[in-house]
């Protein structure tokens, strides 16, 4: 009986562990070539000074091209003051 019960436990806790449908669905979609047309913060933005990424302004993101792939969930990003 304990034997049973430790083999439910386990297959229960491998079960509950795996990614569901919705997460492994939203990975697949972002995929391609994308520009960054604007970024904007709900109220004064001139007293805001955001680094986004740890990398750049928030001006050096706006119209920026990224790059995601899908099939290993990795992506790049140029900002538009080097393009």
């Amino acid at each position: 009986m304990k034997k049973i019960a430790l083999i439910l436990f386990v297959m229960g806790t491998l079960i509950s562990c795996g990614s569901s449908a919705v997460v492994k669905e939203a990975r697949s979609t972002m995929k391609g070539d994308w520009v960054l047309n604007s970024i904007t913060y709900p109220g004064n933005e001139e007293a805001l000074q955001v680094t986004l990424l740890n990398d750049t302004s928030s001006e050096c993101l706006e119209n920026s091209k990224w790059t995601f792939i899908s099939n290993n969930n990795t992506g790049s990003y140029v900002p538009a003051k080097i393009m």
